[in-house]
């Protein structure tokens, strides 16, 4: 008895040191965005919304430093790419979120392709088709969606894969890649590097030779009302 509460006390110690040492940064990001989100919860004026676009800014931001060269004024003259707000039609509870609906169409300047952001720096999608008041965006949760990205610090070159749960796939299998690494585009159909999400789970991809890992794009659709159209890209 006495030598397994040793054991349990030597388990226990190990345990702290790894979790001070190795997710030690992690757990205070992670205590650190729940406290903001408790404090906030109890202010009347604390807007989730706003708080979770700053969230997802700041990740892309962290990704590859790209959100500060778009504007949300498509008047504005600084920045290197201009958008236009415009706020998402809803078919709540019907939509699978593979395509949504926005307010805005040919009248205001949109075509066929342009880009379309969560927050500054973070893709969603494209525009599909266009009509004069409204438009349609496929997004990356459209099975369809096929798109070349890159995974982690060392740009490991991948393919991300829609779906309900979008994945990267054909990672090689010995690539620097772990679990929470930065997703960025590499497509050319859209500005380089906006961001995508973080690896999550890692499994044998679509053979012996490659890996896939589950996306968290890090935002809720349901808590999407309104996008950012990329309005001069290419």
């Amino acid at each position: 008895m006495k030598s397994f509460r040793i054991f349990v006390a030597i388990a226990v110690c190990v345990l702290l040191v790894v979790v001070v040492f190795v997710w030690r940064v992690s757990l205070l990001g992670f205590f650190g965005n729940l406290r903001v989100a408790l404090l906030g919860s109890a202010d009347p004026s604390f807007d989730y919304r706003t708080f979770e676009k700053l969230r997802l800014e700041n990740e892309a931001c962290v990704a590859e430093k790209n959100a500060s060269t778009f504007v949300s004024d498509v008047s504005a003259k600084s920045g290197k790419y201009r958008v236009k707000e415009v706020k998402v039609f809803s078919l709540y509870p019907f939509n699978d979120y593979a395509s949504v609906s926005i307010n805005a169409g040919s009248d205001d300047g949109l075509k066929e392709g342009m880009p379309v952001l969560t927050a500054p720096g973070v893709l969603l999608g494209k525009i599909k088709t266009v009509s004069r008041t409204a438009s349609e965006v496929e997004t990356i949760f459209n099975p369809s969606w096929r798109s070349t990205v890159a995974v982690g610090e060392k740009r490991i070159k991948a393919v991300l894969v829609g779906g309900a749960s979008p994945y990267v796939d054909l990672l090689p299998k010995d690539a620097p890649v772990a679990q929470g690494d930065a997703i960025v585009n590499l497509a050319p159909e859209f500005p380089m590097d906006l961001f995508l999400g973080k690896a999550d789970e890692f499994r044998e991809g679509s053979n012996a030779l490659w890996l896939r890992a589950v996306v968290d794009p890090l935002f809720r659709f349901e808590n999407i009302d309104r996008v950012l159209v990329v309005m001069n890209f290419p």
